[in-house]
């Protein structure tokens, strides 16, 4: 390299004692020079070897992905015009992780927002669409009138959110479960027919089970702190609240990759060194070995490394951690999973009758339809089907549903185009479906899931330079991975 003919050259002219030095120099460079495996290619561990690379740009990072492409659940697929997402479509910027590596990387420009209008949900009742009492977001409500006006609600519901000011505040800091905080803070309609859909569209999950210290918990706080989680609106910042014209998720905090997610997972990629990236190469076993090193057996190959950082899926990396720690294992082993399924449609915009003034139909589960949601895609952002075509995605199963993920395909396509025929008012049928599969692929943040997760870590940190990163920990989306997998590489570097 240029390097080593620079100091080929120098040394040719040096006299003894700086002979001496620079070979000084160089070994002791050459001691130092680090190297770090990151078992699997998703978000997460793209991050994390992109990290590392920023704290040190001489260690040598190699990231081991099973399959033949990176990304994980990222993954983009042009068809016909559409640009269709199999999995997450857009990241937000309340946690800043996400958008921080995209400036880093010089990928901020490619980024898009979600379009100006129609920045709501639109929530099933009886059959019928209608919109979210303006301006409630997430688990704080907006104004009394919207709440007061509001058809997906009974009269005596209706009081019941508005007496949610007067709820004695519990100061617990015990665990609780999203139904048992939604209920107890805004009453049975409140929970089912708004609250229920709303989170439950995000995480999938049983709200029976769903550990709010796990995954909302700073609505926990917001009652302790103020007593009521209207009362919290009034008392916080104007820029901490949502628009009044808008409700349900914080649409104008969303970005998009323009070309689609999987050009955020090359950008990374192409930022890593050459051989950097071994597809096709499933981990079998690690094994820690002399010198707080590590051995990486991938098939055929055997490779050490100063440091391993494991950002697989709960059970893969149970699997994994079998070969050198059976206690952690069993413990990763137990976090449950649950699975979904995305069906992805397009058609012609003539063919349906609804306005589709929304960003996506949610389904609350006393509705009994095989259905979480609808995502309204090409309404929600710029470029994501031919002009006069219309991109939908469809979300069934969820921990919720299990059993839709039992039927086959061609069942799963059948039933989910009926409910979009039903609620859209679709007349012929579509000129694209795709479906998505992602088995197994959700952790589920149940009760106490904060405690198995310190349990875990406290085993971890049995093991000289060794991480675990990734979604089934402390946070789902792709901000919350970003950050776990920069977080596992910066523990990797200070343990050196």
């Amino acid at each position: 390299c240029v390097s080593g003919i620079i100091l080929l050259v120098a040394h040719t002219f040096q006299s003894a004692p700086a002979k001496q030095k620079a070979t000084t120099d160089m070994a002791s460079q050459m001691k130092t020079t680090r190297s770090v495996a990151v078992i699997g290619g998703g978000i997460t561990g793209l991050a994390a070897a992109h990290h590392i690379r920023e704290l040190d740009d001489s260690c040598n990072v190699v990231v081991y992905e099973s399959s033949d492409s990176l990304g994980g659940v990222l993954q983009t697929m042009s068809v016909d015009g559409y640009l269709i997402e199999r999995s997450a479509d857009m990241f937000t910027t309340r946690d800043s992780s996400a958008i921080d590596l995209c400036q880093r990387l010089g990928f901020e420009e490619q980024l898009i927002g979600t379009n100006k209008q129609h920045r709501r949900p639109l929530i099933v009742r009886d059959g019928q669409l209608y919109p979210m009492p303006t301006g409630w977001s997430m688990l704080v409500p907006g104004s009394i009138g919207s709440v007061m006006k509001s058809p997906l609600l009974g009269f005596g519901g209706r009081i019941r959110v508005l007496l949610e000011r007067f709820v004695k505040s519990r100061q617990s800091t015990e665990d609780e479960s999203l139904a048992d905080f939604a209920r107890r803070r805004f009453g049975k309609q409140g929970y089912q027919r708004i609250i229920q859909p709303l989170i439950g569209g995000i995480y999938t999950a049983d709200p029976e089970k769903l550990s709010m210290k796990a995954t909302l918990e700073v609505y926990r706080e917001l009652e302790r702190k103020h007593g009521s989680l209207w009362r919290s609106r009034k008392r916080r910042q104007p820029r901490d609240v949502s628009s009044d014209k808008s409700s349900g998720a914080r649409y104008d905090m969303f970005l998009t990759p323009e070309a689609g997610m999987q050009s955020l997972v090359k950008c990374i990629a192409d930022s890593l060194p050459e051989g950097s990236i071994r597809l096709n190469s499933p981990v079998q076993s690690l094994e820690s070995i002399a010198g707080n090193r590590w051995k990486v057996c991938s098939g055929d190959s055997v490779m050490e490394y100063d440091g391993v950082i494991v950002t697989l899926g709960a059970s893969a990396a149970a699997e994994v951690m079998k070969t050198f720690d059976s206690e952690m294992s069993g413990l990763l082993g137990s976090i449950p999973l649950a699975g979904a399924a995305i069906l992805a449609v397009g058609i012609d915009r003539s063919q349906i009758k609804h306005p589709l003034d929304a960003f996506g139909i949610i389904v609350p589960q006393m509705e009994d339809r095989p259905l979480i949601a609808i995502s309204l895609s090409s309404v929600k952002f710029a470029g994501r089907a031919p002009d006069g075509k219309v991109l939908l995605r469809v979300f069934v199963g969820g921990a919720t549903q299990p059993h839709v993920l039992e039927w086959d395909d061609e069942t799963i396509k059948q039933r989910a185009w009926e409910q979009v025929c039903e609620l859209l008012e679709v007349t012929g049928e579509p000129e694209l479906m795709e479906l998505f599969r992602w088995d197994g692929k959700m952790p589920q943040y149940h009760l106490r899931h904060v405690e198995l997760v310190d349990q875990i870590q406290n085993l971890s940190d049995r093991h000289s330079s060794f991480e675990l990163a990734g979604n089934a920990y402390r946070g789902v989306g792709i901000p919350a991975c970003v950050e776990s997998g920069e977080t596992a590489a910066q523990r990797i570097f200070d343990s050196f």
